[in-house]
Parts: C-alpha cells; structure tokens; sequence
C-alpha cells in the first residue's frame, strides 16, 4: 500500500485502488448496468408499461451504484502519533467508512511470514507485552513489509521486533537435509499450492459469466411475462456461466500428501488432477523454469519453479513463474514436509562457475 503525503505533521497515511479483481468485477457490473439504463430510455421511447420501466430502471440503478464503487473505490489507513490510533477507510475519492483503533496498548512493530497456497506473504502487525497482535498489512514482498514497518515504527516510536530471518540458499550442488542451516517453519503432512489462471482468462471469464447471467435473466423475465418455459432456453446459456466462472476461479492446483504418499496435481483445476507415487521422488529442487531457463539467459531474472526429482533425474514442476526467493522458500517447506533433501539447481551452477573459474 502506497504512503502518500499528508498536511499534518503527525500523521501517516497509506492509500491503494481496490485489487484488480475488484475492479475488472466493478467495471463489468458498471457496464452492465449503463446498458440496462439505456436499454430503459428505449423502452420509454416504445411506449413501455410503467412497470417494466421502472423494474429495469431500479436494476440499473443498482447495478451502477454497486459497480462504480467497486471501479472506483480506495482503501487506506491513517496513523495519527497524537491520538495514538489508526483509521482504517473504504471510501470513492474520499472516506466513506472508517473503522479506528487505539494503538496506546502497542509496544512494538514486527512482521512475519505465513504461507498462502505454496507462497509467502508477509504481515505487519502490532504487539505487546500481553501477546496481544493487530495486524496492519498483508503484503507479498518482503522488502515492502521490512520498509512498512520500519516507518510505522518510527512514526510512534515504537521498538522494532527482531525480523525474521533470511532462508539462505542451499550451497553447493550437494542435496541437503530441510532441517540443515536456518530453522524451517512446522512441517505439515500436506503440502499445498494454488495458482488462479493470468489477468486476461480471468477478465474473460467475468466477461464471459456477467453475459450468461444478463442472458438468463432476461430469458427468465421473458418466459415470465408469456408464460412459457424458461428452463430450455437457460440450459442453453449455462455451459458460457460455467466456463466464465471456470475461468475466473480456475487455476493450478498442486497438493503432496505425505500420509497417502501421493502428488496431485490439477494443471486446470477443478478439472481432474495427474496423480503420482511420491515414493518415485528422491528430492525436491528448484530449478529455473523449462520456458524461462531457455529464454532468458540471466538465471536472476529467470522465473524459477518447485519441483520434484525422481530417480532417473526427470523433474515434475509443481509450481511456475515464481521469483527466486519465493520459490526457495516454498521448496523449504515441501522439503520439510514430505522429509525430502533439497538441491537448488541455481547455486549448483554458481559454484560450477567458480571451480571452472579456478582452474
């Protein structure tokens, strides 16, 4: 969340647009509800009965007071050092709803990290003496939670909690235990990931569903002033609904169970997933994607994936597209899960590097 300036001097402020999910939602619903207003103005000119205009008049209505919040809305937080409280807001270009809170109890500013479908997130959050927490962002890069922190607990002067610290690359090409160098968070019999589909399915398939539902409803409005059958003519339109919500809440899933020894992995899910032995797998490592490795000759740069390693040295990607620190430290907690060693394949080359530099 972005810090933007303030005309006090006591104050700290952070404002963000709603997620782009929020807002693809709100500027179809948006539309859908223009269409409906001018669809309206239409029927008016036709000599509608009053009744029909005012039922599409009042969904209109809805729709565009519903959509253009969600376009248009912001999000932000107030930290005030006088009052020792934080405003929490939801407004559209200005607060409309805040939420405030007393901060006087706090002690400390600290972060940490949790683990959402196979990826790290970080939390900034208050604490005190009593165990007491308030968490104050969610955010997924490490270095913006440092820096968030860092400058709320200025701001009040507060103590900075002890960060936790870095996962380290496994050295050399040697496969290593998971619980070897800095300690690995509980391990876990299932390991899970989860991937939605990119932006553009995703916008496809709002599209996709908003349509099929606009269709429905006025094939039902339709059946309902003739008195006919509506059930044919929806069926008709369902499977678009389905496949728009498919490709909205669709995506990669992967989950290793180490209890049933098993690997699935759903490539398009809720479509059925490939299952496979774990029992086949002697390691875990992560590797450079097969794409990126061969497109992009800087291995930093390079998008980097989980996998697993079976004996004749083939690799089952389990995750894709990830940066490197994110998908080292989702490695770490498959390797602790399922109790296999690592081997990060991008420090295997390093060190490569240097023994062929010495000699």
């Amino acid at each position: 969340m972005p810090r933007i300036a303030t005309r006090h001097a006591h104050r700290l402020a952070y404002r963000q647009r709603f997620s782009v999910g929020l807002r693809m939602l709100g500027c179809l619903v948006l539309l859908a509800g223009t269409i409906v207003l001018v669809a309206t103005l239409a029927e008016v000119a036709k000599g509608a009965s009053r009744t029909t205009v005012a039922r599409m008049a009042v969904l209109g209505s809805m729709l565009v007071l519903i959509g253009g919040p969600l376009f248009c809305g912001e999000r932000g937080k107030l930290f005030d050092r006088q009052t020792r409280t934080l405003t929490s807001w939801l407004g559209v270009f200005r607060p409309l709803w805040r939420t405030t809170l007393d901060l006087s109890h706090y002690q400390s500013v600290g972060i940490e990290t949790y683990d959402e479908g196979g990826v790290s997130r970080w939390q900034v959050r208050f604490s005190n003496a009593q165990g007491e927490r308030l968490d104050v962002f969610d955010l997924a890069d490490r270095e913006a939670a440092e820096c968030a922190a860092r400058q709320v607990a200025g701001f009040l002067s507060l103590s900075l909690a002890a960060l936790p610290p870095l996962v380290g690359p496994v050295p050399a090409a040697v496969s290593v235990s998971p619980d070897a160098g800095a300690a690995p968070p509980p391990a876990e019999a299932c390991w899970v990931y989860r991937r939605h589909f990119g932006p553009v399915a995703r916008l496809f398939g709002v599209i996709l569903a908003s349509l099929a539902i606009m269709v429905e409803l006025g094939i039902v409005s339709a059946a309902a002033k003739e008195n006919s059958r509506w059930l044919p003519g929806a069926a008709a339109v369902s499977p678009l609904l389905v496949l728009g919500l498919w490709l909205f809440f669709g995506g990669r899933r992967v989950a290793v169970d180490r209890t049933q020894q098993t690997v699935r992995v759903w490539r398009a899910w809720p479509l059925p997933p490939a299952v496979y032995d774990l029992g086949e797998f002697h390691a875990v490592i992560v590797a450079a994607g097969q794409v990126a490795a061969a497109m992009v000759a800087d291995q930093e740069a390079a998008a980097h994936c989980v996998g697993l390693l079976d004996r004749e040295q083939q690799r089952l990607e389990l995750t894709e597209g990830l940066p490197y620190d994110d998908a080292l430290a989702a490695a770490g907690r498959l390797a602790a899960s399922v109790q296999l060693p690592l081997i990060d394949e991008r420090q295997a080359i390093v060190n490569s590097q240097r023994v062929a530099g010495r000699a």
